[in-house]
């Protein structure tokens, strides 16, 4: 195997480190261009993807912060998107029980939502643990 790539994935984990030892079992990246474009095609953006899309359809499914993690993912992307538009995006894309309170507050900053979100998410938590 070549150097670079065995380098290259020693930094790999999650979802990226299974995809690696699949393709390694086979001796797939018998060079370093053909690991970067295996790399590309699996992991890369498309030419057909669209973030501002995605942007406006990511709803919270699991916690606040994981729901965090998919929007600064897909916010990286839209570096021409305003501040005010993103902070609306990301507390329209909030659970019912969390985004109604957070709305009331008011917060000004993505930062300052992030904080409601998680504080109001622990409270809903332990409403439910009573």
């Amino acid at each position: 195997m070549n150097h670079r790539v065995l380098n290259a994935s020693l930094y790999m984990e999650g979802e990226a480190l299974v995809w690696f030892q699949d393709f390694e079992e086979f001796g797939a990246f018998c060079s370093w261009e053909t690991f970067t474009k295996a790399l590309l095609v699996r992991f890369g953006s498309s030419p057909y993807d669209d973030p501002m899309e995605a942007m406006q359809k990511l709803r919270q499914k699991g916690t606040v912060a994981d729901y965090k993690r998919w929007f600064e993912n897909l916010s990286n992307r839209l570096k021409e998107v305003s501040d005010r538009i993103m902070l609306s995006w990301f507390i329209r894309g909030l659970k019912d029980d969390i985004r109604y309170p957070i709305k009331l507050l008011n917060p000004s900053t993505l930062q300052q939502a992030f904080g409601m979100a998680k504080i109001q998410e622990e409270y809903v938590s332990s409403i439910k643990c009573q």
